[in-house]
């Protein structure tokens, strides 16, 4: 078996700026090959960031202040920022079919959305390059906004998957317990329709809220990986490849063919997508943390799929009792890699995102060229399963004959560069028990000695 070792000695530097350019030549190239089958391609990016230190009644004003800064400085590029999902889930909602949440004291999450569009002015050979410029570029704005605030953006950190909430509360955020407490209260006094109020404001200690028998709220948080790359063709003839007009809720040859070269990049090493890091890496395999054990694709998120079609029908929604933000057309139609990771932030800037498109646009190249997916129900059954841990993962990465062929030679090199000096990074970081718990069964979130976050 051939293995391409990866270059010793490589600054951080260095390695983050040659996997950003082997990445940008490797996405041209694909977009390329792709358009001559599918058409001019869209490529739309959603970004989850936590917001530390603005109260619960300053967030509209951040998110009025965010959306001005963006809308002015990158036009067409921005699409919408967002107050999104709240990160402490009521018991008693959830068993009521509702699945209400409150939010973490002075801490929340923002969703930040790309056009789909070309950029005006942009260029068309560019357009998926170009995206994750933009992304980078407005990662930093969001982050200047918010310092006006006096508060922090941790754009590589997102909370969601928290193995213990109530340890995260008391010693990750480090507030005193008396006001965590009347915290959550005020928020249920607001809330009149919040199922199981009255014992949320009933609860004399946090310990009664989160840890007792009886306990109101949930002790751990939902499965979120914090970026997903949205992946649409307009069609050589006009006409959407992944658009079905006779069962529009299923797709088309194209669409499943796609998922199924998706399902199969992310099979042979996660590592295309997904770093070392607690917030995401750890939530793989986590059944407590509704998270995916394989690689596969499914219509409904809470069933673990790693890409799925995105929009669907307005019968779709109303039959599960799903929100509809859009509904399908023949121009939306497209597919949404949902595993993708936000990793170190700034300090990487264009480098994994740009990896990350890259590796879907190559899985679906490969995916299509294949061509071994006849129907709906057969994607449905076609699934692998993900690595037990980083290093099964890194392993297999290096190991690989695939992911040469796919990513091609020099960004597949860069990739594995990029994936040891994470090994590296996080050494020492966290507790041992978290890196090697290969059940990934959580019954506290470990100390993390020495741990900053890079912002």
């Amino acid at each position: 078996m051939r293995v391409i070792e990866p270059a010793q000695a490589l600054d951080e530097q260095t390695v983050v700026t040659e996997l950003e350019s082997a990445a940008a030549e490797r996405i041209m190239q694909c977009q390329a090959r792709l358009e001559g089958q599918c058409g001019p391609i869209l490529v739309g990016i959603e970004d989850e960031f936590t917001v530390h230190g603005v109260s619960y009644h300053r967030e509209q004003e951040l998110i009025d202040t965010l959306t001005e800064e963006l809308s002015r400085t990158y036009g067409n590029a921005f699409s919408s920022i967002d107050h999104e999902h709240p990160l402490i889930r009521v018991r008693d909602s959830i068993l009521a079919g509702k699945n209400q949440a409150l939010h973490m004291p002075d801490t929340f999450r923002l969703e930040l959305v790309t056009n789909h569009e070309l950029i005006d002015g942009g260029s068309p050979v560019r357009h998926a390059v170009q995206k994750a410029e933009f992304l980078r570029d407005m990662r930093k704005t969001i982050m200047e906004v918010v310092e006006r605030f006096e508060a922090v953006a941790l754009i590589s950190h997102n909370p969601r998957p928290i193995p213990d909430v109530y340890y995260y509360l008391m010693h990750v955020n480090g507030y005193e317990p008396d006001f965590i407490l009347r915290d959550i209260k005020r928020q249920a006094e607001e809330r009149p329709d919040l199922i199981g109020r009255e014992r949320i404001l009933a609860a004399r200690t946090l310990e009664e809220m989160f840890l007792s028998n009886t306990s109101v709220l949930e002790n751990h948080g939902a499965a979120g990986s914090g970026v997903h790359i949205n992946i649409g063709f307009r069609g050589k003839d006009g006409v959407n490849p992944f658009y079905n007009p006779v069962d529009r809720d299923k797709g088309t040859p194209v669409t499943w063919n796609a998922a199924a070269g998706i399902i199969d990049i992310t099979a042979e090493s996660v590592l295309s997508f997904v770093n070392r890091y607690y917030a995401s890496w750890e939530r793989l395999g986590n059944k407590n943390l509704s998270a995916p054990t394989h690689a596969g694709y499914h219509p409904l998120k809470k069933s673990g799929a790693i890409v799925k079609q995105n929009p669907y029908t307005q019968k779709f929604f109303d039959d599960h009792g799903l929100p509809a933000k859009a509904t399908i057309t023949p121009e939306n139609a497209h597919l949404e890699i949902r595993h993708a990771d936000p990793g170190f932030g700034n300090r990487d800037g264009a480098a994994l995102t740009m990896l990350q498109i890259a590796a879907t646009l190559a899985g679906i190249e490969h995916g299509l060229k294949q061509g071994r997916i006849q129907s709906y129900e057969q994607l449905l059954e076609y699934k692998a399963p993900l690595c037990a841990g980083f290093d099964e993962a890194l392993d297999k990465f290096r190991t690989s004959t695939l992911l040469p062929q796919l990513l091609g030679v020099r960004l597949y090199r860069a990739a594995l560069n990029y994936a040891e000096l994470n090994a590296n990074r996080l050494e020492g970081v966290f507790d041992p028990q978290t890196l090697e718990a290969g059940d990934r069964q959580y019954s506290y979130f470990p100390e993390q000695s020495g741990f900053e976050f890079d912002i």
